[in-house]
């Protein structure tokens, strides 16, 4: 009998010996073929711990079905990794949790909540395993949801320090800042405490390293470029970010003298414009005649063809009708005669100011304005007595309603309706861009290039759809982003530079808009050709013989050369620093150059001008014919037919919110959901690896 109870003990021993066919020991006891093939090693963790195919919508269904037990096996690997030190059986965790978070958002926050950060941020304490953890923050923060960034703020400081801690070793810096890049949003919390001097300080400072990587500069720009309001104002007080940005502007690569344009402009102030009153230039007019030499320009450009002398026509016309129809009233003969001046000239009147007093609108002789213009308007629809007399009419009630407090959704209205009727009179196409310029640049990139196939367009009409045109294009290709559609992008920007070249050619010298014409010429130019178009060379010579032309017109006329704009800062910004730009950052703009290959080298030539005009073309065809469903303000260009193994589950079109359970939409309380690409895991988790 005594002995019995051993003989079973030892049985009992030996069955705890033995480990059972599914456990940790047994499973992870090999060593794993591929070192770094991260998808790999979390395809195969899948299938070890018996996951669902995270690739399907069924498959995510079962994990959020049972989240618990899924989210335990994978505690349970990765505590045996970490007691035995085996970073792969690690690492083959963290990947899985990147595909969890990645491909659908609320497993994401559901896990979050369950101390998944906390977990990882485990990691950053051991050296072995702090590059692990800091790839699956740099991939997690590209599809992070609210839960993600509450927590997250607790860890910025951490991240930080360990940037200091380790500023010798390239990922970890590289990492870091990549993090902060793809969350900007997080710095701007009251809750994240950190020194926002400091940061930018040993940012610019890692930018002027020999191991400087395309990694960590590309980064550390978009970090710049989207940065909240308080690192953009520490951005604003360092000139050295400054001078960092000019510097790129003769950069190799278009999209980083992109990106350098974008910082540029977010450290200028918003500019209100300010209106010039076209009584104090008639009266400088009437003073003297034009000095010889500003004589002799205008009558080699054509003086009948001048800004200042259409001014001076067009208000001597204006009160002689007025004078006129107060003696002889005859709503349909002023309609007429107003409604021609208002489409041939472009400072008709009345604008925002009085022709006496020059004053805003307020007394007696706008009064007769505001009762006149109905009434001519009326007439004129009433009479049809010839073809043009609804063109008239449309133009005299645009310039009615333009005027107007609040009057532009009704005269942008105005002009489209015009257009439908009659859409040959490029009057009308440069109603529509006046109106909405700074609304919606790709409508008005449109009609813009359609006014100008117009038949018979006037100096004025051609050169106004030249600047909105230009303006448009410049906004859509520097605003994006993505360089995804990098044909798109190189088309608006050579039609800009076209565009560009034509308008300060034919512009008037006597012109109010020639200052802001050219300085947009030179931004367009130096993105264009890049280092090609030198600052002191024959083509920047010319538009400074330009400049300086007509800034001794805007002196004669009364003009004042110092109201502020955009583009004025911005080519002042540029020309003015230059040359310290060169001098500080030559290094690194030498370091950045060398990353572009000869192969794939950004720099336009005049040669692929013809390859994006026609592109262009197609681009404006194509898109008249569009679905234009986005939302304001977004640029969609839909590429190809995507397949049905490329979509993913459901996305909701209001919030963008990634899930496989996603029934009606949180924010709305409506089904809003439409097919969206789906991120394959080989997506997720390849980021990871540095």
């Amino acid at each position: 009998m005594r002995g019995r109870p051993t003989v079973m003990a030892s049985r009992h021993r030996k069955r705890k010996a033995r480990p059972a066919a599914n456990s940790l020991t047994n499973i992870f006891g090999d060593e794993w073929s591929v070192s770094d093939d991260w998808v790999e090693v979390a395809n195969q963790m899948c299938a070890i711990l018996n996951f669902p195919d995270l690739t399907t919508r069924n498959g995510l269904k079962d994990v959020h079905a049972d989240l618990e037990a899924y989210d335990s096996r994978l505690n349970q690997a990765f505590k045996y990794g970490r007691q035995n030190r085996n970073f792969k059986i690690m690492g083959g965790v963290v990947a899985v949790w990147t595909k969890m978070c990645t491909v659908d958002s609320i497993l994401q926050d559901r896990l979050i909540d369950a101390g998944l950060l906390e977990r990882v941020m485990t990691l950053t304490e051991n050296s072995e395993t702090l590059g692990l953890a800091l790839r699956f923050l740099n991939v997690i923060t590209f599809h992070f949801g609210k839960r993600f960034a509450l927590e997250f703020r607790r860890y910025v400081g951490k991240l930080i320090s360990l940037w200091k801690a380790h500023v010798d070793d390239p990922m970890v810096p590289s990492l870091v800042l990549g993090i902060l890049a793809h969350s900007p949003s997080v710095l701007q919390s009251p809750s994240v405490r950190i020194e926002l001097s400091p940061l930018v300080e040993n940012i610019l400072e890692t930018l002027r390293q020999p191991a400087l990587t395309s990694w960590l500069f590309d980064h550390a720009m978009a970090f710049f470029g989207g940065s909240s309001s308080n690192v953009l104002s520490e951005c604003k007080n360092n000139r050295s970010y400054l001078l960092l940005c000019v510097a790129m502007l003769r950069s190799h690569d278009l999209n980083r003298r992109m990106q350098a344009l974008r910082g540029i402009w977010r450290m200028s102030s918003p500019v209100t414009c300010k209106y010039i009153a076209t009584f104090a230039i008639v009266g400088n007019l009437k003073k003297c005649d034009y000095p010889s030499d500003l004589s002799a320009i205008l009558g080699e450009f054509g003086q009948e063809r001048t800004e200042a002398l259409g001014i001076k026509l067009c208000m001597r016309d204006y009160v002689a009708l007025h004078s006129q129809n107060t003696l002889k009233p005859d709503p349909l003969a002023l309609g007429r005669a107003l409604g021609a001046q208002i489409m041939t000239n472009q400072f008709s009147v009345p604008q925002k100011a009085c022709t006496g007093c020059a004053r805003l609108r307020s007394c007696a002789c706008c009064s007769d304005w505001n009762k006149c213009a109905p009434e001519c308007i009326v007439a004129l629809r009433a009479a049809s007595e010839h073809p043009s007399d609804l063109d008239l009419a449309d133009a005299l009630e645009w310039k009615s309603t333009h005027c107007e407090k609040d009057g532009g959704k009704k005269a942008l209205q105005v002009a489209r309706n015009a257009i439908s009727r009659v859409p040959s009179i490029p009057f009308f196409y440069y109603a529509v861009a006046s109106q909405q310029h700074n609304v919606d640049h790709l409508d008005t990139l449109r009609v813009s290039k359609k006014g100008l196939k117009c038949p018979d367009i006037p100096l004025w009409i051609r050169t106004s759809l030249l600047r909105y045109a230009i303006n448009s294009a410049l906004h859509i290709s520097t605003a994006a982003c993505s360089w995804d559609q990098r044909a798109n992008f190189l088309a608006m920007l050579i039609s800009a530079h076209e565009d560009s070249c034509e308008l300060i050619r034919i512009l008037p010298p006597d012109s109010m808009f020639m200052q802001g014409d050219l300085s947009i010429h030179i931004i367009v130019t130096l993105l264009v050709r890049g280092p090609e178009c030198a600052i002191d060379g024959p083509e920047m010579q010319e538009v400074s013989k330009k400049s300086e032309i007509n800034n001794k017109f805007m002196d004669y006329l009364g003009i004042p050369l110092g109201m502020p704009s955009l583009v004025k800062d911005t080519r002042k910004q540029i020309l003015d620093n230059m040359s310290d730009a060169l001098q500080e950052w030559k290094d690194t703009l030498e370091i950045t150059n060398g990353f572009v290959a000869e192969s794939q080298e950004s720099d336009l030539t005049f040669a692929d001008h013809d390859e994006s005009a026609r592109h262009l073309d197609t681009w404006l065809s194509n898109f008249e014919d569009e679905d234009r469903r986005a939302k304001p303000g977004q640029y969609r260009w839909w590429s190809a037919e995507m397949s049905k193994e490329q979509l993913t589950p459901m996305r909701c079109t209001w919030c963008e919110r990634t899930s496989a359970v996603l029934k009606k939409c949180g924010q709305c309380g409506t089904t809003r959901y439409e097919f969206a690409i789906f991120l394959q895991a080989s997506d997720a988790v390849c980021l990871m690896v540095f």
